[in-house]
């Protein structure tokens, strides 16, 4: 009698990993699953299937990328002005406000431009606020970043 557990576990073919794939919803789950197909073992559509599922993992990640960009500005924000607070000189105006200092630092940690640095947090902020429903679609990746912006510049 043979032991199952003995058996030689077989990776599953590139159809299937593909129609498991398909089957997930927007996550880090997704990318695991993708990553594991051999498009060599697929057809032409079956391999641009694949491409569309990456595009829905990329947009959930944008989606991702966006909440946190938001969350931590709003942490630099209140720690910088926390700070400012206590050098503060009651009879002095400031010249410079909390967040103009947290976006630049955030800017700059990100190595991005200081006007693609503004764009991308004034863009997470609309986001999570106004756009809302714009996100919870990317969250969903139902629609790309590049939709989003479309959206917004419309």
């Amino acid at each position: 009698m043979v032991d199952p557990f003995e058996e030689e576990y077989a990776e599953p073919t590139a159809e299937r990993l593909l129609e498991v794939a398909c089957g997930r919803e927007a996550s880090p789950e997704l990318l695991v699953w993708l990553a594991r197909i051999d498009l060599k073992q697929l057809s032409a559509d079956d391999a641009v299937t694949v491409l569309q599922q990456m595009q829905r993992f990329m947009s959930y990640a944008a989606g991702v990328e966006s909440q946190l960009r938001a969350q931590v500005t709003d942490v630099v924000v209140t720690e910088v002005q926390a700070l400012m607070d206590q050098d503060a000189d009651p009879g002095r105006p400031q010249y410079v406000s909390a967040e103009q200092v947290a976006w630049s630092e955030i800017t700059a940690a990100l190595r991005m431009s200081p006007r693609t640095g503004e764009a991308r947090i004034v863009e997470a902020q609309e986001l999570t606020d106004a756009w809302r429903p714009l996100l919870e679609a990317m969250l969903a990746g139902e629609i790309t970043i590049d939709h989003t912006r479309a959206v917004g510049r419309e």
